[in-house]
């Protein structure tokens, strides 16, 4: 073999990760075939002979923060495992995670700095400083410069926040949000001015999702497990989930119950509970006192008005006695919390949808004295408070062509975003695009220079609370492995772009490591005197008042250990301002649209979905690459989901190529008959492409997501598309 790794390397090399992948549903022919394979890899380096130990240390390949314990031989990690016990994930680690370690090893990692040949889209090498001072002069004469943050709230964002405030026209932005509990439509909808919500778990009887995948990695790996034990039956506490969306996804099987609804009726679908729920005086009582548009004139209860049972089962295609049921069951059995963050892929919920969930909220009691949802503290920044940091928006809140650079940060997000989407942001003419990604996938695939950064396990960085989780949370990821010489750091590339163009704040940026800054947000922390430490070294939690100085916690925290704040009390005293109070016609008119678009039986509708960081900023290791490919756990990106009878509707077979054109492209995907599939539905689950395993020659994104419409909200759930065969 000319890779020098047989059978039992490679067993060696995946160790602990083999585990669970045996215990996962995986057929034992991957398996056989993955030993197979290895015949073929020249890059997997031979796992060494030696000393075999334990490390602990913080997963960063998506934003939930997993504890990890590392099996090393030697210095080399070989196998990956949770920790139990952790506040996070309590010792499960999701697919990606129990192979992080082979990321290292991707075939196509990026070697070095690179340019991007814009019409072949071929890299090829540049010279760091060559690279540095082309960027830097781009950033000088640019009219608007921008960074996406794909993890905002890192040591490195206040970093990005702090260089960009040096600059005339400096935009800090980050991905609109599908993870955990939006702050946004809860925040416009009552008096509450907390930055970030979570929910409480423990507390909650009932879940209504909409288009969330809440059994499929949502939340933190403790949360969506705890959700997942409380909902079998006998469960001593046990919580009921509704599904509500028009994907039959593995959230809708595994639920109590799947609503399936047409698609882009679900905020219609709440407008029908809402319905039910006031005509029925089944609201919560404690906000008949303080609410704001609730009764009267252009108010939620006029709004619900005009969408009485019989319209919106016309509209969803649900059984408006089942509406009716659903609503009392909602009611009487709280607490509930309604989940409307969007799917992963699919992307968020317009503004007025989300204001309607967030109503919905509200008349059930989740938000409130005695709801599920509740506030959760900022972490202390990292920095001096003084130093000039402009403020962030959302990707979809920054005008249209108002970027001429813009650089992309290179973790992962876990959420995909539409190269269309960032695209709209640019100016027209010439915009230069830099990527940190180690890795060729999603929207680093338009870049024009590659400052590729160290991967995964191989520098220090930190992680802050998950979306979703109910108290603000600290981890911290230290290096295992030496990275690549070509290999630069975020903080030490901002360096040397602020030395060189001159930045004002140059001295603050350029007097700090990444080590240094993270260990003064500890510190803080520690001044705090709130919460609890879990060590994972001793498997055990002990409060901050008992430890001596910042240091102890620094040693915990980089050995795998998780800082959680204190549960804070529910809101209390609130006002509640249904349909946002000052925007009511917007929400108004937004239904009348929902309701209209959905109107059309003969439509059929594209619905992209997958789960968090498929075909985002990250890509699967090589591995699981394969495992989804041979197993069909998860569909390739090339299958289009539909029902039998829309198949043959459309002169399609089985398993044969269709034509999928819309008003934005065209692509060719694999016909797959699904009785599962609701009618005039193409499911295309969004995620690693087919031989994605083999070096990439070039950077060329182009996915299922470049042919859906971005409406003008930034949203793209659904797209009207014709299906021919052929």
């Amino acid at each position: 073999m000319g890779s020098g790794i047989n059978r039992r390397d490679w067993l060696k090399l995946i160790g602990g990760s083999a585990v669970g992948l045996m215990l996962s549903p995986i057929p034992w022919k991957v398996l056989d075939e993955s030993a197979k394979w290895t015949q073929n890899w020249n890059w997997t380096p031979v796992p060494p002979k030696g000393r075999v130990n334990y490390r602990l240390t913080t997963c960063t390949l998506c934003p939930q923060a997993c504890g990890v314990r590392v099996r090393c031989v030697e210095n080399q990690p070989v196998g990956l495992s949770g920790i139990p016990g952790h506040p996070l994930n309590n010792g499960k680690l999701c697919a990606i995670g129990l192979g992080g370690h082979l990321m290292s090893y991707h075939p196509s990692r990026i070697a070095g700095p690179v340019t991007i040949d814009a019409k072949t889209r071929v890299p090829a090498p540049i010279p760091l400083e060559d690279a540095i001072s082309r960027i830097s002069g781009h950033v000088l004469a640019a009219s608007g410069v921008a960074v996406l943050d794909m993890q905002p709230g890192r040591s490195i964002s206040y970093i990005y926040k702090e260089f960009l405030a040096g600059l005339k026209h400096g935009t800090y932005t980050f991905p609109n949000q599908t993870d955990g509990i939006n702050a946004g439509p809860v925040n416009r909808t009552t008096t509450s001015r907390f930055k970030s919500y979570g929910i409480d778990i423990d507390r909650t009887r009932t879940i209504i999702s909409f288009r969330t995948p809440l059994l499929d990695g949502w939340g933190t790996l403790a949360q969506s497990a705890e959700i997942g034990r409380r909902n079998k039956k006998g469960s001593k506490a046990p919580t009921k989930v509704y599904q509500v969306e028009s994907v039959s996804s593995r959230s809708a099987g595994l639920a109590d119950e799947w609503i399936p609804v047409r698609p882009g009726t679900e905020a219609i679908f709440a407008l029908g509970l809402a319905h039910v729920i006031l005509e029925e005086n089944l609201f919560d009582r404690t906000i008949k006192g303080g609410s704001e548009n609730l009764w009267g004139e252009r108010s939620l209860s006029e709004l619900a008005g005009k969408y009485p049972l019989s319209r919106v089962s016309t509209i969803t295609g649900v059984p408006d006695d089942k509406i009716a049921v659903l609503a009392r069951e909602l009611a009487n059995n709280r607490p509930t919390a309604v989940i409307f963050g969007g799917d992963p892929v699919g992307g968020p919920f317009g503004d007025a949808e989300e204001i309607i969930f967030a109503d919905l909220n509200i008349l059930l009691g989740a938000i409130g004295p005695n709801g599920t949802i509740v506030p959760r503290p900022d972490l202390p920044s990292p920095g001096d408070h003084r130093q000039p940091r402009v403020d962030g928006i959302q990707l979809s809140e920054v005008p249209d062509h108002s970027i001429e650079v813009l650089l992309i940060d290179g973790a992962d997000s876990g959420t995909t975003i539409p190269w269309q989407l960032v695209s709209r942001k640019l100016v027209p003419v010439n915009p230069r695009i830099v990527s940190l990604s180690y890795l060729p996938a999603g929207v680093a695939c338009h870049a024009d220079y590659v400052i590729p950064s160290p991967a995964y396990m191989e520098m220090y960085s930190d992680m802050p609370t998950p979306a979703g989780f109910s108290r603000a949370s600290y981890n911290v990821s230290v290096p295992l492995m030496e990275p690549p010489a070509s290999a630069i750091e975020p903080l030490e590339f901002l360096k040397r772009l602020a030395i060189s163009t001159g930045s004002p704040n140059k001295a603050s940026i350029c007097s700090i490591t990444m080590r240094e800054l993270i260990r003064n947000r500890i510190a803080k922390i520690f001044e705090l005197h709130e919460g609890e430490v879990f060590d994972a070294d001793a498997g055990e939690t002990k409060s901050i008042g008992s430890m001596a100085s910042s240091r102890e916690l620094v040693r915990i925290l980089e050995r795998g250990g998780c800082w959680t704040g204190n549960a804070r009390s529910r809101v209390a005293g609130l006002t509640y301002k249904f349909l946002g109070n000052s925007d009511y016609q917007h929400v108004f008119s937004a239904m009348e649209k929902l309701a209209d678009i959905s109107g059309s039986a003969s439509d059929i509708r594209l619905l992209p979905h997958g789960t968090r960081g498929a075909g985002s900023s990250g890509v699967n290791h090589p591995m699981m690459s394969k495992i989804y490919q041979e197993s069909n756990l998860r569909l390739p990106s090339d299958v289009a989901s539909i029902s039998p009878s829309t198949g043959k509707m459309n002169g399609l077979s089985d398993g044969k190529p269709v034509r999928v054109k819309t008003d934005f492209g065209q692509t060719i995907l694999k016909a797959r008959f699904d009785q599962s599939i609701m009618d005039g539905v193409v499911q295309v689950q969004v995620g690693e492409e087919t031989g994605t395993t083999a070096r990439r020659e070039s950077l060329q994104g182009s996915n299922t997501l470049d042919i859906c419409r971005i409406e003008s909200d930034s949203t793209w759930k659904t797209t009207s598309v014709q299906l021919s065969p052929l």
